[in-house]
């Protein structure tokens, strides 16, 4: 840095001689002023020569300037790829490489990298006018649109979305969209001619009609109708908003389903933006529409509009009320006008009843598609949530829809989603009770099992009074051969909340726990019940020594592997356990657990987690002893000093346990015999 901003200073100097010593001492490296490579030779020299320019020329007071530019131009153009990025940092540009560049560009068959490299130096140099103004650059790489290549022609595009600003003549611009918009029809390309596109609007809002026209009139052309609907969308949202009013009222009216269809989502765009009163009077004009087109845009945004113009609640309630009654609507429209509905309510609260009234009739309704019926079964259990009142009538209604012999299989399997989520926000004996039946049902879609499994766990975890019932349920459907892995698994996880519910079932609840490890032999089963135990324990910690007992010879699994479920549990117990005379118990298991995973990255939360709770109990039995020598912690440490796992952290923990022998007065027996074990 300091030696480009000497150049310039150089430069701009009249002293031939002061120029010379410069040069010749970093060309020659007088005195070995600096020691370089090659490579970073040739960088620093295209540095400083980009610094030595007068009137956009190469100074020729520089000393062997011929012979200095020869050296870099050489090394350069050997492999321009591997120095595009310093030809671009430097701003060095030769006649060589200027050369050498323009043919790259000029090659009809080109190599994808060469040609890659060529723009993205004639584009990296654009804002510095290395390459001359950004509108040469940019009238220079829309003449390369003319290429074949359609990867290429996305590079040129991808180059000419990123430098497009206001600095580029206007005209170029206007002139540049004759090549750029027949583009459209190739998937490739359109996601950077969609930005041009926009940018080009933004720049100059007087040609968004112009490049409107132009997208429009490829629809003669090519048949990706949905691609031209998509970018006059796309036109239509960076207009100006009265201009984007004004010509989408204008397309609104005309035949084509697409330009309907653009007009449509242009308007609804534009509402978001412009006073509410303006707003209502578009948005009532689009609810009384006939167009399919046009009811497609409505009912996908109605509802957003909604929320910024809640007064139209009730007319757009309506409108998408009718639509799903429409027989001649199709299956996807009214799929998004239920699920507006849904949405309006939320705005609307008020609306709620009617709502739910109206779903009731469409999914008991034989004239109405299966399809239509199942997408209003999922969503009425939003409308009830919103509205507690009616949950009562809603899960009869559902569960007789459910018992319904004659009802559609999607409608049933909807319906009982419903139930299991309106059951999750609001549980009750009967939705309990119901559950229960279609979990432990052969017959039930297999897909939505796991869904009421979680909301038969919310129902526990919210009703106490249901702790019994629900104990004696899961250890049914655990214990249950046909049961599936992923359900038996979400129960056992859950199935402390019974203690939660009903501490009196905590030792029932630890028995079966420690009975399903020891008999069920997989792998999934042990690690969530052994899970279980410790959260078990820590709602009733009179457990501890048992669980601490059961779980310390767990730890250890096959090849001496830490078994990961045993570890942690067992640091939880230990962690509930009381901080007393008996607090030394789990030092040996967690000084083996410390030893397991010290050097395992993969394990390295469960070092920690042991090393936190090992320093814990250690401080507590160091200060404990000092105030009350207790030979029950020296019996102990004397007796499984062989057994300790001989690693830093088990010296550390006996020196300070010596520490406080030492510190509580005079030495007995027993302490001296520990302290010379110790050592």
């Amino acid at each position: 840095m300091t030696l480009k901003f000497l150049a310039g200073i150089v430069n701009n100097e009249n002293n031939q001689e002061l120029i010379e010593i410069f040069w010749e001492a970093v060309t020659c490296n007088v005195d070995s002023i600096l020691e370089l490579g090659i490579e970073r030779k040739i960088i620093l020299l295209m540095h400083l020569l980009a610094q030595s320019k007068i009137n956009g020329k190469f100074d020729n007071r520089i000393p062997n300037l011929t012979q200095i530019q020869n050296l870099i131009d050489d090394i350069v153009l050997k492999d321009i790829p591997i120095w595009e990025q310093h030809i671009i940092d430097s701003g060095y540009l030769s006649e060589v490489i200027v050369k050498t560049v323009n043919e790259k560009l000029q090659n009809k068959e080109a190599v994808f990298q060469e040609f890659k490299t060529a723009t993205e130096i004639i584009t990296g140099l654009a804002n510095r006018n290395e390459w001359g103004s950004k509108t040469k650059v940019y009238t220079r790489l829309i003449g390369l649109l003319k290429i074949k290549n359609k990867q290429l022609k996305e590079l040129v595009l991808q180059k000419l979305a990123q430098i497009l600003d206001e600095t580029i003549d206007q005209t170029v611009l206007q002139e540049s969209l004759k090549k750029i918009v027949p583009l459209l029809n190739k998937e490739i390309l359109n996601k950077y001619i969609k930005i041009i596109l926009a940018k080009i609007i933004t720049i100059v809002p007087d040609l968004g009609e112009e490049v409107l026209n132009q997208v429009y009139k490829l629809n003669n052309k090519f048949l990706n109708e949905t691609l031209i609907t998509s970018s006059l969308v796309k036109i239509l949202i960076v207009m100006p908003t009265q201009k984007a009013i004004t010509i989408s009222k204008k397309l609104l009216i005309k035949p084509n389903y697409e330009l309907k269809f653009a007009a449509a989502s242009g308007l609804f765009w534009a509402v978001k933006t412009i006073p509410t009163q303006e707003a209502i009077i578009i948005l009532k004009e689009l609810l009384v529409n006939p167009n399919s087109a046009v009811k497609h845009v409505i009912a996908n945004n109605l509802p957003k509009i909604i929320k910024l113009t809640p007064s139209l609640a009730r007319e757009a309630f309506i409108f998408l009320r009718e639509e799903i009654m429409n027989p001649n609507a199709g299956n996807n429209l009214k799929s998004v006008a239920t699920e507006g509905i849904v949405e309006i309510v939320e705005t609307s609260p008020n609306l709620a009843s009617e709502a739910f009234t109206f779903l009731k009739g469409v999914i008991t309704n034989s004239k109405i598609d299966p399809y239509t019926q199942s997408i209003a079964a999922q969503n009425i259990s939003k409308i009830v949530i919103m509205m507690p009142s009616l949950v009562p009538e809603a899960f009869n209604f559902l569960k007789e829809l459910f018992t319904n012999p004659k009802a559609n299989s999607d409608v049933k399997f909807e319906t009982t989603r419903s139930i299991a989520e309106i059951a999750k926000v609001m549980p009750t004996q009967g939705a309990f009770t119901f559950l229960k039946i279609v979990i432990i049902n052969p017959k039930t879609n297999q897909y939505i099992k796991p869904k009421v499994t979680r909301s038969i766990i919310e129902i526990v975890r919210k009703t106490s009074s249901l702790a019994e019932e629900a104990f004696v349920f899961l250890k049914l459907v655990i214990t249950n051969p046909y049961t599936g892995y992923n359900i038996r698994s979400e129960f056992i996880r859950n199935i402390a909340w019974v203690v939660k519910g009903a501490p009196s079932l905590a030792q029932q609840v630890f028995t079966f726990l420690r009975e399903i490890i020891t008999t069920h032999n997989t792998y999934n089963v042990e690690y969530e019940a052994t899970r279980s135990i410790a959260k078990v324990v820590k709602i009733k910690s009179n457990l501890t020594q048992k669980a601490f007992a059961f779980i310390k010879n767990r730890i250890i699994a096959h090849k001496d592997d830490i078994n990961y479920a045993a570890a942690i549990s067992l640091i939880e117990v230990a962690n509930v356990i009381p901080l007393n005379k008996a607090s030394y118990k789990p030092i040996n298991e967690l000084l083996t657990i410390i030893d397991l995973t010290k050097t395992k990255d993969h394990y390295k939360g469960l070092y920690l987690e042991a090393q936190t709770t090992l320093h814990k109990i250690t401080h507590h039995l160091t200060q404990e002893y000092e105030k009350g020598k207790n030979p029950e912690v020296i019996e102990w440490f004397t007796e499984s000093f062989n057994k300790l796992p001989n690693i830093s952290e088990t010296r550390i923990f006996l020196k300070e346990i010596c520490q406080s022998i030492l510190k509580s007065g005079v030495i007995n027996e027993l302490e001296s015999k520990f302290r010379r074990v110790c050592n």
